[in-house]
């Protein structure tokens, strides 16, 4: 998680999508990643793609729907505050 999390505040939109993706794709594969996106804290740098002006609207709009889709499929990211201002 921490790679992904590094790729994620890099600047390059190809890049920031690759890695959100790639999030979306252990996320169907792995049962237990929302404690490791919550502890390695890539949902806060998610957050701050989100918030960022510069991202491009592609991205922003994964990002807002992996978070939503997380949020909407269990009960253990509801609890974030990070969940709560998105």
């Amino acid at each position: 998680m921490e790679l992904v999390k590094k790729r994620l505040v890099l600047k390059d939109a190809r890049v920031q999508f690759l890695s959100v993706f790639l999030l979306e794709i252990v996320a169907k594969n792995y049962e237990k990643v929302f404690s490791e996106v919550a502890a390695e804290r890539v949902l806060d740098e998610m957050v701050r793609l989100v918030d960022d002006p510069q991202t491009v609207v592609n991205n922003r709009n994964k990002v807002l729907m992996l978070i939503e889709a997380w949020g909407a499929s269990g009960e253990e990211l509801r609890y974030l505050l990070v969940y709560e201002e998105t």
